[in-house]
């Protein structure tokens, strides 16, 4: 039965005349009498009745006003927007640009000097590991080693030019008892013989390549000629062709795969990382190829990049990710950026060098997409929603555009009384260093310099716990140590949208405890926040300890209509005829219309006030109520009808088939008159 316009008596009328209600259940759509047809609704009670789990700053009404607070994050990044209905379970953040949330409190990143020496190599850029010989430090820089003189352009000189179209794969320091001296010695791959360095006097080997080196104990071993390893003794001269004898060579896999870098374990277990995977020689020197999952994307940058770092080993292997292996070489664990499922932002991509400190391991991410790298800190790993995740933090630099870094190096050369660096080199030919903090928190060491760049941090998206609801965004607060003029933050947002420009809130944090309103009337179903921490010189940073979005939630108005439904036989509606059903089938067709699994989802009804809706009908019941209209006590069932949309009723000539009479319609006087019906 369609709603439909009718005229009785010269007045016009429209459904549910001569009914109170109508509703459509099971695709038939039924007349109902209520006893005392009041046109009443009501918003029904909502979350601000709800009494709060525990007593928290973030558990106060969401209705009247509430506040999420964020502190700590010691999940570090990779969370694109809030999972958790409170933020503070969540510890977890999107990402930064040249700030450092690792310590607890959020701070700017680190000062990293970058330079471009004099003479460098910018086509083949980095190509092996920095290495320290007599307390000198060296970079292999394609084709040239450059030597550490000082922190300027020049002062990275060239110690040894290896020749036109050569270029380093590998290099390491070794001490042999047989020596009276320390060496370093530098390979050139299979065209082209080893160097190796004494003092400041550089020999080409007459006979000798490598490929790759290592140390391990009393031995040092030398990768060569595709898939061949030999090894020297501590005892022996390792510049020495002989000492390196054929009862002393070892196989790592066939010729299909070259070796790519050396790597030993916490117990002196020496790993061979060829293009296809990882090796290693049991005490008769037989290979054994090991995790052959590893075997499924062959790499030439296999190995490069690895280091020690507590009591694993941590190796990039290609597009495959980094992996760490434990003392003995016996079990390996995946703990990249890759297994951040949820890291959309800048931050991304792939580990090209690593290097252990006292307070985490530092990586170099290159995302293959954009060209850019980052660097970022590990801190370990995690058990969240049930998988092992990893804690990175960062980026803690400005975004290295279109670079890749290359190699990652520790040293306390260059670095002030009980400080050590870390030394960088990258694709371009460039070389750069930072000061490594003595304390857990940056904040608290003279020596450490901050960066120049305004550092940036992107909380997830927030959604309040409610992400279908707009929230009113009344105040953001922020908590610090130590805020001044010389250190301080600003808040950037935006509202419901995943691009564009942020808003900056028109006021600079610069106590320590502080609270700014948004401009009126703000609101969102998701925020995005950028925290931008300032200062005006290296040695000062903002030191932010939590920061809270204050709102209120705003729910969607839901109207619930009671009905008293006449529950008798022999009802009769408002034009004198009697209903065509008796009681019976009233409560039969209301217990329908209640039932989810007889009427799943919406019916559609027209009420007292010719109003059309879709609705849900719940609280089924039965009782007598006193109906003012007939002046008695009725059977009833009241039910509830909550409305879920309202229908759009437009002009169709089946509605204009209600009117009685042609003249009646050229009484409308209009077209559109008679639209209005």
């Amino acid at each position: 039965m369609s709603p439909v316009a009718v005229y009785r008596q010269g007045a016009r009328t429209r459904d549910p005349w001569p009914k109170d209600l109508l509703l459509t259940i099971g695709g038939e759509t039924v007349g109902f009498m209520v006893a005392q047809a009041k046109a009443t609704s009501a918003k029904p009670p909502d979350l601000g009745s709800v009494q709060p789990g525990a007593f928290t700053s973030s558990a106060q009404n969401p209705v009247l006003g509430k506040e999420h607070v964020y502190g700590a994050m010691p999940f570090g990044m990779g969370l694109r927007q809030q999972r958790a209905s409170d933020p503070a379970e969540d510890l977890q953040y999107a990402y930064t640009i040249a700030a450092d949330w690792s310590s607890g409190a959020l701070v700017k990143g680190p000062d990293i000097t970058m330079i471009t020496p004099t003479t460098t190599d910018s086509t083949n850029g980095g190509t092996a590991p920095f290495f320290e010989l007599d307390n000198v430090l060296y970079a292999p820089i394609g084709q040239y080693v450059l030597k550490r003189t000082g922190d300027d352009a020049t002062a990275w000189t060239v110690s040894r030019d290896l020749g036109t179209g050569t270029f380093s794969y590998d290099a390491v320091s070794f001490r042999s008892n047989a020596l009276s001296a320390g060496y370093a010695f530098v390979a050139l791959g299979n065209g082209a013989n080893l160097y190796h360095l004494t003092g400041s006097t550089w020999t080409q080997h007459a006979s000798m390549t490598a490929l790759a080196f290592a140390r391990t104990g009393r031995e040092f071993y030398r990768a060569h000629t595709t898939n061949t390893l030999s090894r020297v003794f501590t005892d022996a001269d390792p510049t020495n062709a002989a000492n390196w004898i054929n009862a002393n060579a070892f196989y790592a896999g066939d010729g299909s795969s070259a070796i790519v870098r050396l790597g030993v374990t916490a117990s002196g277990t020496l790993l061979v990382f060829k293009t296809d995977g990882v090796y290693t020689l049991d005490e008769a020197g037989e290979d054994t190829q090991l995790f052959p999952h590893l075997r499924l994307v062959p790499s030439s940058d296999n190995g490069k990049g690895l280091a020690n770092w507590g009591n694993e080993l941590y190796v990039p292997f290609g597009l495959s990710g980094l992996w760490r292996i434990d003392a003995e070489g016996a079990s390996i664990e995946q703990c990249g950026p890759e297994l951040m499922l949820d890291n959309g932002g800048p931050v991304k991509g792939y580990v090209t060098a690593t290097v252990g400190s006292q307070w985490g391991l530092y990586g170099a991410f290159y995302d293959p997409d954009s060209t850019d790298s980052y660097l970022c800190k590990f801190l370990g790993m995690t058990e969240r929603n049930g998988r092992k995740a990893p804690i990175w933090h960062g980026s803690l630099s400005s975004r290295f555009a279109s670079e890749k870094i290359t190699a990652l190096h520790r040293s306390g050369l260059g670095a002030s009384t009980g400080h050590t660096r870390v030394y960088l080199h990258t694709n371009l030919g460039r070389v750069g260093w930072f000061t490594l903090s003595c304390q857990p928190n940056p904040a608290d060491c003279a020596s450490y310099r901050f960066s120049g760049a305004d550092g940036e941090a992107y909380p997830p998206t927030w959604t309040g716990g409610f992400g279908s609801d707009y929230k009113a965004l009344t105040h953001w607060s922020a908590t610090q140590r130590g805020a001044s003029g010389a250190a301080y933050l600003q808040l950037q947002y935006r509202t419901d949208a995943s691009s564009g420009a942020y808003t900056v809130l028109p006021a600079s944090f610069l106590t320590d405890r502080q609270k700014t309103a948004f401009p009126a009337p703000t609101s969102a179903v998701q925020l995005d926040q950028k925290i931008v921490l300032k200062a005006t010189n290296n040695t000062s940073t903002p030191i932010v300890q939590s920061f809270a979005v204050h709102h209120g939630l705003q729910t969607s108005l839901k109207q619930v209509r009671p009905f008293n439904v006449i529950c008798e036989d022999s009802v009769v509606d408002r034009a004198g005829t009697a209903l065509r059903i008796g009681q019976a089938q009233i409560r039969a067709y209301l217990q329908a219309a209640s039932n989810p699994e007889t009427s799943p989802g919406t019916i559609s009804a027209v009420l007292p006030d010719e109003s059309q809706r879709n609705v849900r009908v719940i609280a089924y019941g039965e009782q007598q109520v006193w109906d003012d209209r007939s002046k008695q006590v009725r059977a009833v069932v009241p039910v509830q009808l909550i409305d879920v949309s309202d229908i759009t009723v437009y002009g169709t000539y089946g509605r204009l088939e209600g009117l009685l009479t042609y003249g009646t319609l050229e009484g409308l006087g209009s077209y559109g008159a008679m639209e209005s019906i």
